[in-house]
């Protein structure tokens, strides 16, 4: 599997108006050449594109929160399947996590389409699945209202409930930038108006549409324990989707137990936020938190990866399998997300919707961690860091589902 391939998601596609007649080698050079503008417009750091090539109209748009390289790689490989799996169509839609790419003979600049949709959500019910969500009803109507008059036609927030604050709520909306501020809230509005008819009770949900999509999701205080998070690294292994499906069984016995809930018994999302530095950390150096020895220190992963962070050494952590693939200032970055999420003080520790958007970003400035906790050499080492920095702004990938439906046109 290439780099490109393992870095986008493939939901789905549509391949419409197959044609057989004399113009289709025109048609084909045209095609490709309108194609690989697209590509090329996405290496220039362009979240949205659309352009013409003989009567074919053609356009791209990366999800919001996604960087350049993720960006980059999604639209490339969308412009190679799409023709892998539509050879012979006028018409064609292709959906990506990262990404959407679509091409047709017909102009559709300027006209917002919801058909075909698609329909994906996650199989688990809310608690109670036959009461009105009020909570995720309010933040996704707010989003819609926010996205008016934004440059980018994209908006991304979470909040906590209002009767249990335990309970987050994530929301994405965003529109194509070929149609107006009207027409896309419009889209908006129509594809929320049909999640609520199949997909309200869900846990979580995404509609997917040629001119607009939505997505929302709900995570649970008593049922956390599964993560889909999009790892955005471009580092080998790390590039692919990382799977974050820890039982707390799982956690008891493998050393991912956060300190807090292992002392007091005490759980929260900052839990699983522990949780999960210690899998980053785990897949970087090739090692078990539970059973490390270093040869030269009596100390676990945890307590040798704040050292060699700390004297500037963080590379020798790097499991040798990811030195060729994983540049270094990339596997720097990672472990000091990973230290972020290890803090001993839970209230410290960044959101998981916070770690998504740090390793969906480069540009975002990552505070200096303060000590995560040590088995051993706890006074050695804990006065090596003692600043904490401002944790604000963020945005997230959405989860994963397991479901879906498909909608086309009639």
């Amino acid at each position: 599997m290439s780099s490109i391939d393992s870095q986008s998601i493939y939901n789905y596609h549509f391949c419409e108006n197959q044609s057989n007649n004399s113009s289709d080698a025109s048609f084909e050079s045209n095609l490709t050449v309108l194609l690989g503008s697209l590509s090329s417009k996405a290496s220039q750091n362009i979240s949205f594109y659309n352009d013409t090539s003989n009567d074919i109209y053609g356009l791209f748009l990366c999800r919001g929160d996604v960087n350049t390289s993720t960006c980059q790689s999604c639209v490339s490989y969308a412009t190679q399947d799409i023709i892998s799996r539509c050879p012979s169509n006028r018409t064609a839609i292709i959906w990506f996590d990262q990404c959407m790419l679509r091409y047709s003979d017909t102009n559709f600049f300027g006209v917002g389409e919801t058909s075909p949709a698609l329909f994906m959500w996650n199989i688990g019910n809310t608690t109670s699945p036959d009461d009105p969500n009020d909570d995720a009803r309010a933040l996704m109507s707010d989003l819609i209202a926010r996205v008016q008059g934004t440059e980018t036609l994209f908006q991304a927030d979470d909040r906590s409930g209002e009767i249990n604050v335990s309970e987050v709520r994530y929301g994405l909306v965003q529109c194509t930038r070929n149609i107006t501020y009207t027409v896309c809230s419009i889209c908006l509005n129509y594809l929320l108006t049909e999640a609520y008819k199949c997909c309200e009770a869900k846990r979580g949900w995404r509609v997917l549409a040629p001119s607009c999509n939505i997505r929302r999701r709900k995570q649970y205080n008593k049922d956390r324990s599964q993560y889909r998070i999009i790892n955005c690294s471009s580092c080998g292994h790390l590039g692919f989707l990382v799977l974050f499906i820890l039982s707390q069984e799982e956690k008891k016995r493998s050393g991912y137990m956060a300190p807090e809930y292992a002392m007091e018994g005490q759980f929260s999302v900052k839990s699983d936020v522990y949780s999960f530095g210690v899998l980053m950390l785990e897949i970087i150096s090739g090692k078990k938190n539970i059973g490390f020895n270093h040869p030269e220190h009596a100390e676990s992963l945890l307590s040798a990866t704040w050292r060699l962070w700390n004297e500037g050494k963080g590379l020798e952590l790097i499991d040798q399998t990811l030195v060729d693939t994983c540049p270094g200032k990339e596997a720097l970055r990672l472990i000091h997300i990973a230290l972020l999420c290890v803090q001993e003080d839970p209230n410290e520790r960044p959101t998981m919707s916070l770690v998504v958007l740090m390793l969906g970003s480069s540009s975002i400035n990552l505070p200096r961690p303060l000590p995560p906790p040590f088995s051993v050499d706890r006074s050695i080492l804990s006065d090596q860091s003692s600043t904490t920095g401002a944790r604000a702004g963020f945005s997230t990938s959405d989860q994963y589902s397991t479901g879906a439906s498909i909608q086309s046109r009639d």
